[in-house]
């Protein structure tokens, strides 16, 4: 994981970079790279809102998904594309006063 501190120059605040490998006998290695926004808002979920439709509009940090292909000899083994894809975020507002000891 590693975190991109945001909250100077864009929105949300800041991302949380969640990186996953998945190994399997048979096929080749998958990575996998989520961003979690993560802001800080007095105004709570309404103002997380706006943000993280102002993060999904300006596509600065893409999500990196897997995608398999069972192709023919003399194809290329590896390929890298941009599409846009559907996402569905489940937003969670924590107290502050739970995050400070």
């Amino acid at each position: 994981m590693e975190v991109h501190d945001n909250h100077f120059a864009d929105s949300p605040d800041a991302l949380l970079h969640v990186r996953l490998t998945i190994r399997h006998p048979i096929l080749p290695t998958l990575s996998l790279r989520v961003p979690v926004p993560i802001g800080g808002e007095k105004a709570g979920i309404g103002a997380a809102l706006v943000d993280l439709k102002k993060f999904s509009e300006r596509e600065h940090f893409p999500q990196e998904l897997p995608r398999l292909v069972i192709g023919r000899s003399g194809n290329p083994a590896r390929r890298s594309v941009q599409v846009k894809v559907a996402a569905e975020f489940e937003i969670t507002q924590i107290p502050y006063r739970s995050l400070s000891g």
